[in-house]
């Protein structure tokens, strides 16, 4: 069993699945973009469930993928499937921004994904398209499948209480 520096049992690993993103947003892109990583120094798919294997030995049951946007890793349906048969973990979860969720949530579920976390900067269509310089948020009401559903918003200087606060109530 793995165990902190303060005698706790570590049960989650996240595993950032990509540098990549489809979204250029104000707090976290320079305007004039990034130098991405090269694909061949990220991890390949059986790099990834070496290590997911590895940790589920040691305790770990539950493991969230993330990103850069994970979504757009082009294996993500396969990696997915792959660390869901794995012994012992118990929950495969994944932080997006849900830019590509319509066209994978379903193929997701079917190979096991269990939770679903959506990045989203704002409810109000104008701000997000200004917090992401230009992206136009599609339609996510197929995370329906995918339970529990949350939400989890970026607070940035700007942002007054009352807005986290109407946000988090929707």
């Amino acid at each position: 069993m793995f165990i902190d520096p303060f005698g706790r049992a570590i049960t989650h690993l996240r595993i950032s699945l990509t540098d990549r993103c489809n979204l250029r947003c104000v707090y976290c892109m320079p305007k004039e973009g990034l130098q991405w990583q090269p694909r061949a120094d990220q991890l390949s798919v059986e790099e990834i469930v070496r290590v997911v294997e590895t940790a589920s030995q040691g305790g770990v049951k539950r493991v969230r993928l993330t990103g850069g946007e994970p979504l757009v890793h082009p294996q993500v349906v396969e990696i997915v499937r792959r660390i869901a048969s794995i012994p012992n973990i118990e929950e495969v979860s994944l932080t997006t921004n849900a830019m590509l969720l319509e066209r994978l949530a379903w193929p997701l579920a079917d190979v096991g994904l269990t939770r679903v976390n959506i990045s989203l900067d704002s409810l109000d269509a104008d701000k997000f398209r200004r917090i992401t310089r230009g992206a136009c948020r599609n339609g996510s009401v197929c995370c329906r499948r995918i339970c529990p559903l949350a939400r989890r918003s970026v607070c940035w200087d700007g942002w007054r209480m009352k807005r986290i606060v109407r946000l988090l109530k929707r």
